[in-house]
């Protein structure tokens, strides 16, 4: 039987070394290449797990063999990391026995994720508790963890028979946490090989007792699957191609707040399935007209694949919300998009098409994480842990207006 290790256990995780990464004039970290995430990884997994962070250039992370998950069950997330648009792509954690799999380990209530994409080249592979952005949540004192305008690409795995929770965004829901989506997309295939499917897998959680959902879509996700051998570990065909489910949040049984409508559409032609879990009814399987009726009870709704590239989702799901998170250009966006400047869709007469009003660009948008500047001034003195302090006059190592100082 094989061993499953978690990377809570790691005692390299919970270690904090001197690193380049140095926070901006108001303590925020800003990352630009993939060393400076990992970088953000140890200071996070060394204490310091309030730290924002913000993407300012899209991270390619083909040279980075062994990721390090960022938080751990000592120190779980709970800063902001906005992504501000940006992509970390040819992220690869191929790692068949170990669990707690994802971009970040471990997260708690205070963590909030924004405008950031995981890319079509990501994968992610484990035994159990497998994800795009976060393996687990921890926290009994109640809090929330929110993903605002986050999307998936990539490819999730889990591969224990017996456990093998996966998922894109989140997995599993500590007792006192809520999960919040707004805005989020999963476009990548999600699959678990593990008995019980519809219990252990899910688009945007696999199993989240409490959540508010709003405006989100995703694509069907995959389940009942096999792994033939290690050449198939990253296939897409598994041993029941026609168990097909279009999953938000699988296992929820107590709904919290709202759930305005979140859209799934099927990623093959097979037909739908009612396999949404406990607590969560079936929508009506296809969309007979452009009417103004959604969604069923849980604001669930599902439409043809054949309708997502004409701009139904996205005109759709603005319609419902107080300002414009989805826009799509006709003809050249696949699927609905955050991404700034896209344009807006409308509908007239039956007939989608592309407005002149589009999605705003960054300087249009409100400072993402409250009180992080726009500008990229690194003034200031910082312990090397990312704390402002007033002076360096006990011996140590420092971050004095942007550069490592050694103080005697």
């Amino acid at each position: 039987m094989n061993k499953i290790y978690s990377f809570a256990a790691c005692a390299l995780f919970a270690v904090a070394p001197a690193f380049a990464l140095t926070p901006d004039n108001e303590g925020n970290y800003r990352i630009a290449t993939p060393q400076d995430l990992e970088d953000f990884a140890s200071l996070v997994n060394g204490g310091n797990n309030s730290a924002n962070g913000i993407l300012v250039a899209n991270i390619d992370m083909t040279d980075i063999k062994d990721h390090m998950p960022i938080g751990t069950a000592d120190f779980p997330y709970k800063g902001t990391f906005d992504g501000r648009f940006f992509t970390i792509d040819n992220l690869v954690m191929d790692m068949p026995n170990a669990e707690n799999i994802a971009l970040f380990g471990y997260a708690t209530g205070g963590a909030k994720f924004q405008n950031t994409i995981l890319g079509e080249n990501c994968k992610i592979g484990g035994a159990n508790k497998c994800a795009g952005f976060v393996s687990e949540s921890v926290g009994s004192t109640p809090g929330m963890i929110e993903f605002y305008r986050c999307g998936n690409y990539g490819l999730v795995i889990a591969k224990d028979k017996t456990t093998g929770y996966s998922t894109a965004f989140i997995g599993p829901q500590a007792e006192g946490i809520t999960y919040k989506f707004t805005g989020c997309f999963n476009n990548g295939l999600i699959r678990t090989t593990a008995a019980n499917t519809a219990e252990k897998i899910g688009a945007l959680s696999c199993y989240a007792p409490k959540a508010i959902c709003i405006s989100n879509y995703t694509k069907d996700v995959k389940t009942a699957c096999s792994i033939d051998g290690d050449a198939n570990y990253w296939g897409s065909k598994g041993s029941n191609p026609k168990n097909v489910a279009q999953i938000l949040i699988n296992g929820t049984t107590d709904q919290v707040s709202a759930w305005t409508p979140n859209i799934f559409y099927p990623a093959s032609s097979y037909a739908f399935y009612p396999a949404f879990g406990t607590g969560i009814s079936n929508s009506t399987p296809e969309n007979p007209n452009y009417g103004e009726t959604l969604t069923d009870a849980f604001g669930v709704f599902k439409v043809k694949e054949a309708d997502v590239p004409t701009g139904y989702i996205a005109y759709y799901l603005n319609k419902f919300i107080e300002k414009p998170i989805w826009g799509q250009d006709l003809g050249t966006n696949a699927s609905p998009t955050f991404l700034p400047g896209t344009k807006l869709v409308t509908l007239t007469d039956g007939v989608f098409a592309n407005s002149e009003e589009t999605l705003p660009g960054l300087a249009d948008l409100p400072t993402a994480v409250e009180g992080i500047s726009a500008d990229v001034r690194t003034s200031g003195i910082y312990t090397i842990q990312g704390v402002k302090v007033n002076n360096a006059n006990t011996p140590g190592l420092y971050i004095i207006n942007g550069k490592k100082v050694l103080v005697k």
